[in-house]
């Protein structure tokens, strides 16, 4: 069984945790402070006037884990619990609204429905829940699973012991398939998914589709399109033990992801630099790792790389223990990476900046986090900030 080696990218970032959320959190006791002096006003104390003093404020939107796809039972619970002294409420409800064709696999419905864009601007469009992922009928999918010991060429092979694929091609392009116990990518050259279905289940490894070489060649990419990546059927809790998400590479190739539903890791996706995460929807999931704690959750987890673009996507968070939608954290200072038209709910602070450099952040839809919609820490800084609104349709701040 390959060696998890999740540890490489995310090993740095335990030890810089407490750094950006204690930050965030003093951020956070400053502006309490600030309101509550303007809510008692200057002079003694005496009756205050009419109206409220002050305004409290919920994260909106908050739906927990994915349900059940169609055909499949499946229950899941999760009560939002503060990593310090702090506590916060989420709720709200949504519905398909459609059914699906028999013997396809459509994501459930996540977040708070999005209000109109203000007039004049505001607001991208972004992903609707439903729509994104193999949409097609399973039956018109060549399945591969350790149970039939297919495989799409003689470069592959089932790694019985532990119920996933390997492949050891120099590229690799599927489509039209159903994987199920995950893939292992050896080839430094280019992998294209599309139009498949990729499940973790019902292997006992720690990945579902792994890039495994460390220098990919020059010019290479990971490319998925159309394509589900998923725990299982009925979207079963992750049990890997490792800060994942559906897509994960040693290696600096860029992923370009379009048109996908990724759910039910710890991360939907770390992309490297010149990547582009185009009209998916993404659900992490909460998830215990192996070093006893919550895995770290994120939807999309930059840990270095510039000129990346995440737009019109739909990412929605677990109501707690989880860091930010998107979330830049790095050794060096990165530029040109763009955050537009994007539907964003949940984390601690749904986009959290802690190293890159003028990110450009326009005409998203923000769902609501639990400490606030942005945080920016160290040298890390803003772009433009433009035509981000919250679900009702009132504009969001930068901080």
């Amino acid at each position: 069984m390959p060696v998890d080696t999740s540890h490489r990218k995310n090993g740095r970032q335990r030890a810089r945790r407490w750094i950006w959320f204690t930050s965030c959190l003093a951020l956070f006791a400053v502006i309490v402070v600030f309101a509550v002096l303007i809510a008692k006003g200057p002079g003694p104390a005496g009756p205050t006037a009419s109206g409220s003093p002050g305004a409290s404020a919920s994260a909106s939107g908050q739906t927990g884990p994915p349900v059940a796809l169609p055909g499949a039972s499946a229950s899941a619970s999760a009560s939002a619990s503060g990593t310090a002294s702090a506590s916060a409420s989420a709720s709200a409800s949504a519905s398909a609204g459609a059914s699906a064709s028999a013997g396809a696999h459509p994501p459930a419905t996540h977040g708070a429905t999005p209000g109109p864009p203000v007039a004049g601007g505001g607001g991208g469009s972004y992903v609707q829940a439903g729509t994104q992922g193999y949409r097609g009928s399973m039956s018109a999918l060549t399945v591969y699973s350790a149970a039939n010991k297919k495989v799409p060429n003689s470069d592959c092979k089932w790694i019985t012991a532990n119920g996933y694929l390997r492949c050891d091609n120099d590229s690799l392009s599927l489509s039209h398939v159903e994987i199920e116990g995950g893939l292992y990518f050896t080839g430094c050259g280019s992998l294209t998914i599309s139009d498949s279905v990729i499940y973790l289940a019902p292997s006992n490894t720690w990945f579902d589709v792994y890039a495994q070489c460390a220098n990919g060649e020059s010019g290479s990419s990971l490319t998925v399109t159309g394509t589900t990546l998923s725990t299982g059927p009925g979207v079963p809790t992750y049990t890997g033990g490792s800060d994942i998400g559906g897509l994960w590479t040693d290696s600096e190739r860029p992923l370009f992801v379009s048109h996908s539903l990724l759910q039910g890791f710890p991360q939907g996706l770390d992309p490297d630099g010149g990547s582009v995460i185009k009209d998916n929807e993404i659900y992490p999931a909460l998830a215990q790792c192996s070093s006893g704690g919550i895995c770290h959750g994120d939807g999309l987890f930059s840990q270095g790389g510039s000129n990346m673009l995440y737009e019109g996507n739909r990412i929605v968070m677990p109501p707690s223990n989880v860091t930010a939608a998107v979330f830049y954290q790095s050794d060096g200072s990165n530029v040109g990476n763009q955050v537009i038209g994007n539907y964003l709910e949940g984390g601690a602070y749904t986009v959290y900046n802690e190293s890159a450099t003028a990110v450009n952040v326009e005409n998203n839809t923000f769902g609501g986090g639990i400490y606030g919609n942005a945080c920016l820490t160290g040298s890390a800084t803003w772009g433009v900030w433009s035509g981000n609104v919250d679900v009702r349709g009132a504009m969001v701040a930068s901080s």
